[in-house]
């Protein structure tokens, strides 16, 4: 294979540019989504690509959903065996969660005292539920419930491409839109958002040192060692939270810029992160002054051959 590689002695003064994501829904699919609620434990398919997204999700599931995509998602103490409601068996796959979200209001159960774990959770519940995520409470909308949480979900983009409406019950498709939605809004306070895409967990992260060759392969610097990260047309890669193919994107990548990699449990590349960059150089040395005029340091990172010197 042959690369774009840098000259025989190279300065690579490397800093990454920080990325301020603005999120754009319309662009965004169901194949999109799932793999990235996935990784953040919010919504989990069966390990074979299948998520199931036209099967109703329950008042049991829709609490960890709720709970996983809250500021108390470290909270759950899985293992316990305790249950605030009278049909939550403390022994439930569901019980440390219910716990979890009822002591920190993200959901209610009812008058006499049970939860209803097993039945569908409705669209207005749902809705109520990832308000209460993003630090609203039943006084934030002055209308009874539930016009005022809906109209009010609707002001801020909560239900952009969710097909669902009052009374009908939610499927995993709707509850994932709804969600997502919810990772890239504001808090009540407007201080941060509850999740991001970058909060996802990545196996590594590189800055692009050799632009992509015939092959689609990248090489990388990370902690002064070079990788080969080898991407297809079809490798999905979010810019600002937008998700395009590999293909669309790779002729705007640039030494200095930044990849974020998600592994699938095979080894491949599940998708990337690209994030611009800057990066000095490619800088030839060819006098002894050379470092000085870039105000190089001992911590200056010197490529030769592939090799950091």
């Amino acid at each position: 294979m042959r690369y774009k590689l840098l000259p025989p002695a190279v300065l690579a003064a490397i800093i990454a540019a920080g990325i301020t994501a603005a999120a754009d829904t319309s662009s965004w699919n169901d194949d999109d989504i799932m793999p990235l609620l996935d990784s953040l434990e919010i919504m989990q398919g069966d390990g074979m690509g299948d998520y199931g997204l036209d099967r109703f999700v329950s008042r049991a599931e829709m609490a960890k959903i709720a709970v996983n995509s809250s500021s108390h998602k470290d909270e759950t103490a899985i293992g316990i065996s305790v249950s605030p409601f009278s049909d939550v068996a403390g022994s439930s796959w569901a019980a440390p969660y219910i716990l979890n979200g009822s002591q920190n209001g993200l959901f209610k159960g009812y008058m006499d005292g049970s939860f209803h774990p097993d039945d569908t959770v409705s669209f207005e519940e749902a809705v109520t539920m990832l308000l209460r995520c993003l630090g609203y409470d039943d006084d934030s909308f002055g209308v009874s419930y539930p016009y005022g949480q809906v109209n009010f979900a609707k002001n801020i983009d909560l239900l952009d491409n969710v097909s669902c409406s009052y009374g009908e019950m939610m499927t995993r498709r709707n509850i994932a839109r709804m969600v997502y939605n919810a990772l890239d809004t504001d808090m009540k306070d407007g201080s941060k958002k509850l999740i991001s895409i970058f909060d996802a967990t990545f196996g590594e992260d590189a800055v692009i040192i050799a632009t992509p060759n015939e092959d689609n392969t990248v090489i990388g610097y990370k902690d002064g060692s070079m990788k080969e990260i080898n991407l297809k047309d079809s490798t999905s890669c979010y810019k600002e939270t937008t998700s395009y193919s590999y293909s669309n994107v790779r002729n705007e990548m640039e030494m200095g810029d930044v990849l974020k990699i998600k592994y699938k449990s095979d080894g491949d590349v599940d998708y990337v992160i690209y994030e611009s960059g800057n990066m000095e150089g490619p800088v030839q040395v060819l006098s002894s002054d050379t470092l000085n005029r870039f105000a190089a340091d001992a911590s200056t990172a010197v490529m030769r051959d592939g090799n950091k010197v």
